[in-house]
């Protein structure tokens, strides 16, 4: 009887022992599946921190890469704008000087080409090259040119027969004998020769075909009383050779700064 209960309090003995062990068991593995379930939870929180980041990261990269492109686009549409305007300044530039049939005065046109291209250095010497009287005045047309220098020429023509003590007899018979001067014609139908009749006659043959800066080196070559009386008529056309000048020169850097832009 005392073995059986002694047997039993053993049996009672390892079965708690067992029992305390499947607790402690249990135990750890619920602890297990805790941590388990709290490394997958963190992980996750992680693994979206990290994506919602990474699409922070690359939304921002996007915004500035846009305000990149825009900045730029913006510089684009300011360099063209600034082309187009300059283009719009320089044609009323040429308008007053090449199609207006009387002088014009091309003043407040030239302050705005200026102010339009500030900084071009190539801009701002073909203006500063323009005279002060050429745009606070205007250019005279090819017709007036031409016109000018028909009356200049009637002139040189009285001034060429006279002599150097000429009277009041001798300028009435150069009068008279001016008109019955005739020109030498070459094969290509320009006059030849260096005399006075055939110098005029050729600044006017290249006066009509748009060769002013021909016909102007024609007449400065003239000398005595013919070059002091068609000094004036050279100068001007020397003006207007430098005004178009000038603006071929701005004409050609605007095309060049268009193509820049294009």
């Amino acid at each position: 009887d005392s073995y059986q209960k002694k047997l039993d309090a053993e049996l009672d003995a390892v079965q708690k022992v067992a029992d305390e062990k499947r607790k402690a068991a249990l135990l750890e593995q619920e602890i297990a599946l805790q941590k388990s379930f709290t490394d997958s939870v963190q992980k996750s929180i992680e693994t979206e921190r990290d994506g919602r980041l990474s699409k922070i990261d690359a939304l921002s990269t996007s915004v500035s890469e846009l305000e990149d492109l825009t900045s730029q686009w913006n510089s684009v549409v300011d360099a063209t704008q600034q082309t187009q305007h300059l283009q719009v300044a320089l044609e009323a530039i040429r308008t007053a000087v090449l199609n207006s049939e009387h002088p014009t005065p091309f003043t407040n046109e030239l302050i705005a080409l200026k102010e339009l291209a500030p900084s071009n250095p190539l801009v701002s010497a073909a203006i500063s090259a323009i005279p002060p009287s050429a745009y606070q005045k205007g250019v005279p047309s090819p017709a007036q040119l031409i016109d000018r220098f028909r009356r200049v020429a009637t002139e040189v023509r009285k001034a060429s027969l006279l002599p150097e003590d000429a009277g009041v007899a001798s300028h009435a018979a150069s009068a008279v004998l001016s008109r019955l001067m005739f020109t030498k014609k070459s094969e290509r139908g320009l006059p030849e020769g260096d005399d006075v009749e055939s110098t005029l006659a050729r600044t006017e043959v290249l006066l009509e075909e748009g060769d002013l800066e021909s016909a102007a080196r024609e007449m400065n070559g003239l000398k005595g009383w013919a070059g002091v009386l068609s000094r004036d008529w050279v100068a001007e056309m020397r003006r207007v050779l430098e005004v178009r000048q000038a603006v071929d020169v701005i004409a050609t850097e605007a095309r060049l700064q268009s193509l820049l832009v294009q």
